[in-house]
Order: structure tokens, then C-alpha cells, then sequence
């Protein structure tokens, strides 16, 4: 078994939880909180954190306490993350955060998991301000330099600004948080940081892990739409596209639209270029709601 695949530790978590084996519950829920990083991670980390916290409960009322600060140390251990970095902007606009990593792999939209431990949890585009941002993490990051770029995709981006955080060993007491403004322009904005002290020695075996396919005998959720999706290779509805690569539309914007649209906004025929384009129904359904 990979350390790197979060599905034993979510199976694990559950079975410990039923079996009250607290034993267990401290060797799976900090695994989920390790290698759990779906786009909708943070509920999974919720139920991790829950069911820790149960198991330190009981545990002290039955004055186990070594047991409990056991649980303690490892989910604190866990939270830890050596790289972060969020780029917000506001706009109808689309921005690309893409990281070069120190072993030459590139973590964007086109490789969201890299063997180096980096993965970019949300792929943001505008015009919604809470959709307007992008997000990657490395838990277990190498030691050494990151250059992360900035590119402007399409669309307009108010006060061609965007904010950039940057935060180093996460949850330790050695954390750096560092919040920088970017220019967006033609060219790519570029920030080099050095990373000392990164925990991962090896570069993972596999790349990105869909939890979903893998937990057998779960019944997942499926995201298809009633009206003529087709299911993607991550799973949910991808978008007909037409032929070709996609064209602006009058806004700048770029992208099709699925099969169940008509002439009004939402709503848009695939069989001919359309004024509504957006990304937002080409995103593969990554969800792990189907699990809860």
C-alpha cells in the first residue's frame, strides 16, 4: 500500500470509529488529514478532525491519557503543510497560478498532482468573487527553490491586481506568512521562493488518486446532468465541444458550454458557437460528497 493513497485511511477511519479501536482511529484520521486533498478536502479533514476529537473524549473519561496525547500529537503533526500559496483576485477574468517545483515537475490546471507531493486544490475564474481564487498545497515538500507564475488567461481582472500568499511550514512554530500584490500584465508575473527544511525525501509513486473509483462497495454520487452530459475520465458531466479549440466570445471569454443550452443565458445549443462561453462545465466532477 502508498503511503501517498488517502483510501485506506478514509476506510480505516470509519471501520476504527464503528469498532471503537482508538488505536486505529490515531493511525487513520491522521492519514486522511495527510493524504486527503480532493477539491472538497476540507470536508473530509472536518470528519477526520471529528472523529479524532470523539476518540480523545472517550478516551480521557476513561483516563487512557497517554493514549489521547497520542491522538493529539499525531493529528497536530498531521495539520502541518511546508508550502502553501493562494492567489485572489477580483473580475469576470481568469487567472493561472502554475508552481515549478525544485524537481523540475510544474503543478497548473493541466497537472493538478505532481510527483513532488504539489497539488492545486481549486482552479478559480470569474465573474463570482468567491470562485476567484486559486489554491496549491505541498504537505511533504522538497527542500530547495519554487517559482511561481502568474498568467492572465482572459477577461478583466479589476485594477490588474492580484494578491499573492505565500505560507511556509504551515501549523509549526517556525510558520512565514508572506502576502505580496502581483501585476497582471501580458507577461507572466514570477516569484521565486526557497523552501529550507521540506519533510519529503522521495518523489511519490503515482500520480493524482480518485478516491472515488477506488473505495469499492461505496455508492458515489453522480454529478450527470439530465440532459445529454457524457461522463468525463474523472468522472461527472464533460461538455460536447465543438470543433476545434475554443473562441472568445465579445467579452474576451473562451470555453463551450454542455448539451442541454438554448438560445438564453444557461441555456445554449452546442451545435453552434455561442455569446455565453464559459470553463465552467468543462471542470471534471473531483467531488467526494459521494463518500460522506
Amino acid at each position: 500500500m502508498s503511503p501517498d493513497q488517502p483510501e485506506p485511511y478514509i476506510l480505516g477511519m470509519r471501520l476504527a470509529r464503528k469498532l471503537q479501536r482508538f488505536d486505529a482511529v490515531n493511525w487513520a484520521a491522521a492519514g486522511v488529514l495527510r493524504t486527503c486533498w480532493s477539491e472538497d478536502y476540507k470536508s473530509m479533514h472536518r470528519e477526520a478532525e471529528n472523529v479524532a476529537a470523539e476518540a480523545i473524549a472517550t478516551l480521557k473519561k476513561q483516563q487512557r491519557n497517554e493514549l489521547a496525547q497520542t491522538i493529539e500529537q499525531s493529528m497536530a503533526e498531521a495539520r502541518r503543510c511546508d508550502l502553501a500559496v493562494r492567489l485572489v483576485w477580483t473580475g469576470e477574468g481568469d487567472l493561472d497560478l502554475m508552481i515549478e517545483e525544485p524537481s523540475g515537475s510544474v503543478c497548473s490546471f493541466e497537472n493538478r498532482s505532481t510527483a513532488a507531493g504539489g497539488l492545486l486544490l481549486h482552479d478559480g475564474y470569474g465573474p463570482d468573487a468567491e470562485n476567484c481564487y486559486e489554491e496549491y498545497v505541498c504537505p511533504l515538500a522538497i527542500s530547495g527553490d519554487y517559482r511561481i507564475r502568474v498568467k492572465h488567461s482572459f477577461g478583466k481582472i479589476v485594477g490588474q491586481r492580484a494578491r499573492l500568499t505565500v505560507i511556509r511550514h504551515q501549523g509549526t512554530a517556525e510558520e512565514v506568512v508572506e502576502t505580496s500584490t502581483v501585476t497582471i500584465g501580458a507577461e507572466e508575473a514570477t516569484l521565486r521562493v526557497n523552501l529550507a527544511d521540506g519533510r519529503r525525501q522521495q518523489l511519490r509513486v503515482g500520480g493524482a488518486v480518485d478516491v472515488r473509483r477506488k473505495l469499492s462497495g461505496l455508492k458515489v454520487a453522480n454529478p450527470r446532468t439530465a440532459a445529454g452530459g457524457r461522463r468525463s475520465r474523472g468522472g461527472g458531466t464533460r461538455a460536447v465541444p465543438t470543433a476545434g479549440r475554443p473562441t472568445p466570445d465579445s467579452a474576451g471569454r473562451r470555453g463551450w458550454l454542455s448539451a442541454d443550452h438554448s438560445d438564453r443565458p444557461g441555456r445554449c445549443d452546442v451545435r453552434r458557437p455561442c455569446r455565453h462561453l464559459t470553463r465552467s462545465t468543462l471542470r471534471p466532477y473531483r467531488g467526494l460528497a459521494g463518500l460522506q
